[in-house]
């Protein structure tokens, strides 16, 4: 059975080869998400001041997420970085939702309105990048630019070249940044764009000729994500969590559903649900384990295959009959599918 460390316990950490799972404890209400030590390592080395960072995959693993934990739980971000010998200053994000901007001009600032006079207003991005660098002697800042894939147009991207650099960045009112005091970190779905449904504008090349660290946050594998499914019904904490004789068995069932959904979205179908998630996959278990009486079936419907168009709804009775092994007529299935297993 694979082994998951945590982030939060400096000797388990050190334990861990690069392969190894680390699990970071989440914020209070969320999940535990667990990656790849190496993964862990290059997004810390990514946000460390002047490094310009781009974390790329599918939804679901964690490319937002794993910059969130590590500054709302300290102790995520304190262990990686003594343990790898970098600096382990607080971490500050400043979050910036790139969807935001229409124009290249708009990065940078736009004309707003106060009293009846216009004004030019900086940017929110021009914002934080001046407010980064007044705390980059007490904080470890990172620029957050959110979904970089979903700016309107392959312009605005352009919008970003002279602000995405290390020098000194000369704004349009004389004022000046020291771009290497911070650093700036996007994600994005551009390693996915073939396996699902994503609007995403091309990538601008002076954008990515100006990143230092190119991280990619795929799926893992289906015995590492049993392993977390695992870790997070348990709560995380090592110590056993329900008692119940069926659990593994339920865990099997939804990393089988989950993958087999992978499987029809690489095909073009499926793409009306939302992309599996460690959340979806908590909740088929969850709602199993609350409601037994409820054909399983029925549950993963719910949980792990919801909101499906009619058209896609042939693929979901696909998963089903692949999954569970019978025809997917949850009226004459056998409600506690003890007969399958």
């Amino acid at each position: 059975m694979q082994k998951i460390y945590r982030a939060t316990h400096p000797r388990e950490y050190e334990k861990a080869g690069p392969s190894d799972l680390i699990a970071l404890e989440p914020p209070p209400g969320g999940l535990p998400i667990c990656r790849r030590k190496m993964e862990l390592v290059q997004i810390v080395f990514g946000m460390q001041p002047g490094e310009i960072t781009h974390s790329s995959g599918p939804s679901g693993t964690g490319k937002t997420t794993v910059p969130l934990y590590l500054e709302k739980v300290p102790k995520n971000w304190e262990t990686i970085c003594r343990a790898e010998g970098l600096p382990a200053k607080p971490l500050k994000l400043f979050p910036v939702q790139m969807s935001t901007y229409e124009s290249p001009a708009e990065c940078w600032g736009q004309t707003a309105l106060r009293d009846g006079s216009t004004f030019q207003e900086q940017s929110l991005l021009v914002r934080s990048m001046r407010q980064a660098e007044k705390m980059a002697d007490d904080h470890c800042c990172v620029i957050l630019l959110r979904e970089m894939g979903r700016v309107a147009s392959e312009q605005v991207q352009g919008g970003l070249t002279d602000l995405l650099i290390r020098e000194e960045i000369i704004l349009p009112d004389g004022g000046r940044i020291q771009g290497g005091r911070y650093a700036t970190y996007m994600d994005s779905n551009y390693q996915d764009m073939d396996e699902a449904q994503h609007t995403l504008s091309p990538q601008e090349d002076a954008i990515k000729r100006r990143i230092t660290v190119n991280v990619t946050m795929g799926h893992l594998q289906p015995t590492e994500e049993a392993a977390v499914l695992r870790y997070v019904v348990h709560n995380g904490n090592g110590k056993r969590g329900p008692a119940v004789d069926h659990l593994e068995e339920l865990i099997g069932i939804a990393v089988r559903i989950v993958q087999a959904v992978r499987e029809q979205r690489r095909e073009g179908r499926l793409l009306s649900i939302a992309p599996p998630s460690i959340y979806n996959m908590h909740s088929f278990v969850r709602m199993c384990l609350a409601l037994p009486q409820m054909n399983q079936g029925d549950v993963a419907r719910a949980t792990l295959m919801g909101n499906a168009t009619a058209e896609d709804l042939p693929a979901v009775e696909g998963v089903y009959a692949e999954v569970f092994g019978l025809a997917a007529d949850s009226n004459d299935a056998d409600p506690t599918m003890v007969d399958l297993f």
